[in-house]
């Protein structure tokens, strides 16, 4: 919408254009007009609020058709005349309301509007900037717990137990290869078996990573073959070693492969399971506590 003013048809007939007429010395009323209404139309398009301290007075000049050299004294005439009125920081429109009250009231919506777009745009760059802050305060915590949740899994013991546990599991006795020593292994064999030095360095030997239960187990075939001796004893580890047997369970499930095998691969001969592991273990306690006794 362009802005427009409004001129009252007695205009060139107002005292304050016979006054101009005069102290500018022109020759007709119309050219105070001239001057008077381009200064209100030079006004609606760059001070809409009639406020012109941000204007030099040359400006002024130019946009009623006057020499810049003459500014200062025309501004100074439309003063005089209550055309324009002097302010602290340069001139404004006398009475501009009452000319241009569809220009201010265009100003005063188009200030508002610029107003409001800015508080709009401010709200709208404060909220995207809450949801960054709270996308990246969320981000940042999912980070750190789900780093906190993959080192605990990382650090939790399984609690699932693979064919590769149970077999673990199984050697766990194996760590005792670390931790025998002679008089161990003295005490484990002294209540059937009497041991010299160099046995017991050789059993030292040969008992390295073999479970107790297994040890025990060497000499239970030992007794019941009759052959209760250290030559008898020694020859069953050293088998054990060279086949890579370390663990009681090991020696049942070979000894059933062996028992299969020679029977032409008749499968109704049962292979030892998880009970009959336990049994056996159960078995080597009892015995290992019975020779204890007998020591004692």
């Amino acid at each position: 919408m362009l802005p427009w003013i409004q001129v009252y048809s007695n205009l060139a007939d107002h005292p304050k254009i016979y006054a101009l007429v005069d102290r500018m010395k022109l020759r007709r009323n119309s050219e105070a007009v001239g001057i008077v209404v381009s200064l209100w139309l030079w006004a609606a398009k760059n001070a809409p609020d009639g406020d012109l301290s941000g204007f030099p007075e040359r400006a002024i000049a130019d946009a009623v058709g006057y020499s810049s050299s003459y500014a200062g004294k025309l501004c100074q005439l439309l003063v005089e005349t209550r055309w324009l009125d002097e302010t602290e920081n340069g001139y404004a429109l006398h009475d501009w309301v009452e000319y241009a009250p569809a220009i201010i009231d265009m100003y005063r919506r188009d200030k508002n509007r610029s107003r409001e777009r800015s508080r709009q745009y401010r709200l709208r760059k404060k909220e995207e900037s809450a949801k960054e802050n709270v996308s990246y305060a969320t981000n940042h915590v999912t980070r750190h717990v789900t780093d906190a949740v993959t080192n605990a899994n990382r650090h939790a013991p399984r609690l699932d137990k693979t064919t590769d546990d149970k077999r673990r599991e199984e050697h766990m006795s194996s760590s005792e290869a670390s931790s025998w020593s002679k008089s161990k292994l003295n005490s484990l064999f002294s209540p059937q078996l009497s041991l010299r030095e160099s046995a017991l360095e050789e059993l030292l030997s040969l008992a390295d990573e073999m479970e107790e239960g297994l040890l025990l187990q060497s000499l239970e075939i030992a007794r019941d073959n009759g052959k209760l001796n250290w030559g008898y004893v020694r020859g069953i580890l050293r088998n054990w070693r060279n086949n890579g047997v370390k663990t009681l369970g090991e020696f049942k499930e070979r000894e059933a492969r062996r028992k299969v095998n020679k029977s032409g691969g008749n499968s109704s001969i049962p292979v030892p399971g998880a009970q009959d592991v336990a049994e056996s273990r159960r078995r080597m306690e009892q015995l290992r506590e019975e020779l204890r006794g007998e020591g004692t």
